[in-house]
């Protein structure tokens, strides 16, 4: 018998060109390695596939809390239907609440699409939030 048919499951060998068998050091201050490993912990990866992500110049997106997005997204079907039933003119509705709509609908693109290197979604909602009151009393 050959040796391939001895091999029974398992996951299939890779090429040897395609296995991580060679290592590099990294020097970081205790600060950087906390900041990355913060990071490498939002995009849901340990902080050797972060680093190998960044240095090879591919994708890295933030894990979503997928209870949150699914609340938003239910807050957005409301505020859709509300929005449906003012152009039908069933209801009335003022600036105000078409405003809240493009601003849910904005919050789940970024939440959708924010890279892991960008800052936790708590101080983003402390800073918009901060922004929103600004304008809303300059406006």
């Amino acid at each position: 018998m050959s040796q391939q048919s001895q091999n029974k499951g398992g996951r299939p060998k890779k090429p040897e060109e395609e296995r991580r068998s060679l290592t590099h050091g990294l020097r970081l201050s205790p600060n950087e390695k906390e900041e990355l490993e913060a990071r490498a912990d939002r995009a849901g990866l340990s902080l050797s596939e972060y680093l190998r992500r960044k240095a090879l110049g591919k994708p890295v997106k933030t894990k979503v809390d997928g209870k949150a997005l699914k609340e938003l997204n239910r807050i957005g079907v409301n505020l859709n239907q509300l929005a449906r039933a003012a152009n039908r003119g069933d209801i009335l509705i003022g600036g105000q609440v078409r405003e809240a709509i493009e601003e849910l609908r904005s919050l789940i693109e970024e939440i959708d699409s924010q890279p892991a290197d960008s800052q936790p979604a708590d101080s983003q909602s402390a800073e918009s939030q901060s922004d929103s009151k600004g304008s809303e009393s300059n406006g």
